[in-house]
């Protein structure tokens, strides 16, 4: 009893944790008329507005900064012309490749974690710039002691618990969306939250299974 009132406190902790930080980029990017509407009970007291850029843009910018949840279910959304209007989808589009990266200092000691040795046992050199960065993962090139050039996979630090406690707060708005807002059947973001959290699993496990493989001797490609 005393175990499931402990995870019950975390994934409480956790979502309470995780709803603020949410709050916070709508409000740095300007969406604070989101949270301002009559229906919803939050009643910021300051509203940071940027008109710098348009408001797809900042949508786009959000789901960056919100991380990789949210940035693939912007790359959903960017194949669906049927749901968005057209501004909004040339925006998501540049989610397929402008992710940006996560620091390399997590990376160092992700690589470190893995194999409990400092980074200058493995490598001769590491580059402190990533070559490519996905929502899922990022590579960075490296010298091995034998003069051999790699590449270096890193997971994303956190990511099964990131996606477990986004996916739970998304279907959580999608039932307020679709209580409050949402009239008609022929749009349910509940199914929408849920087939996109069955595709990003099967994603991640993909992706795992395959580093998993590759790491039969090494962590590289």
């Amino acid at each position: 009893m005393a175990k499931a009132h402990r995870q019950y406190y975390w994934k409480t902790q956790r979502h309470l944790n995780r709803y603020r930080e949410i709050i916070s980029v709508l409000l740095k990017y300007g969406f604070g008329d989101i949270l301002q509407h009559p229906k919803v009970l939050v009643r910021p007291a300051n509203v940071i507005r940027n008109l710098k850029i348009s408001r797809w843009e900042r949508i786009r910018r959000v789901l960056e900064e919100l991380g990789i949840t949210f940035i693939k279910l912007g790359q959903l959304l960017s194949n669906r012309p049927d749901l968005l209007p057209a501004e909004l989808i040339e925006e998501l589009e540049k989610l397929q490749s402008e992710v940006p990266p996560f620091p390399t200092a997590e990376a160092i000691q992700l690589i470190e974690k893995e194999y409990g040795v400092p980074i200058e046992k493995r490598f001769l050199e590491f580059s402190p710039t990533p070559i490519a960065a996905a929502s899922i993962a990022q590579v960075h090139t490296a010298v091995l002691p034998t003069g051999e050039v790699v590449v270096v996979k890193v997971q994303r630090p956190g990511l099964e618990e990131i996606i477990r406690t986004d996916l739970e707060i998304m279907r959580t708005f999608a039932h307020i969306i679709q209580g409050l807002f949402l009239k008609s059947e022929a749009i349910n973001p509940l199914t929408i939250i849920d087939e996109f959290g069955r595709s990003l699993e099967r994603e991640i496990d993909f992706w795992v299974e395959a580093a998993h493989m590759e790491r039969s001797g090494t962590l590289f490609a």
